[in-house]
């Protein structure tokens, strides 16, 4: 799924009337924080193609896992259960984070199970091969078309 996507969900998470400011934002951090190091991928990704403000064509994601191997990892250790497990649950307890942080970036690691295929496909005990095969690539899709995934979801939130 594509990170507004993400941080909508995480916004639907935030809504209890309990959270304070802080916790409100935490939860939205918390459900976009597994593609954060990517941003650092899509704007290397853009240069080196040449494109418009480092932003690349959806074309341009084909074979990045082979050609950058390093980089691609930006990617998949942060979308594992082993991360999650090994990083997140640990800051959430030292740092006594509400729970719901925890439940936004395992959602998003779930969601994203459905929504990626091939080489993008979730590889949920990293560094273990094993890779679970999603349905579709959201995250492709035209902007025209996220844009009716998130109208959808900014009403669920209203």
């Amino acid at each position: 799924m594509d990170f507004v996507t993400h941080a909508l969900i995480g916004r639907a998470l935030a809504i209890s009337p309990k959270n304070s400011r802080r916790d409100f934002w935490l939860i939205i951090l918390f459900a976009v924080f597994a593609d954060i190091p990517h941003i650092a991928n899509y704007l290397y990704l853009g240069y080196i193609k040449g494109r418009f403000l480092w932003i690349p064509h959806t074309s341009d994601w084909t074979g990045f896992a082979q050609l950058h191997p390093l980089q691609f990892m930006l990617w998949e250790i942060p979308h594992s259960i082993t991360f999650m497990a090994l990083i997140i649950l640990p800051i959430v307890l030292v740092f006594k984070l509400p729970k719901m942080t925890l439940l936004a970036y395992g959602l998003h690691l779930f969601i994203d199970i459905f929504t990626h295929t091939g080489e993008w496909a979730m590889r949920l005990f990293y560094p273990l091969k094993y890779s679970v095969e999603g349905f579709t690539n959201t995250w492709a899709w035209q902007l025209p078309y996220m844009g009716i995934c998130w109208t959808f979801l900014i009403l669920i939130v209203v």
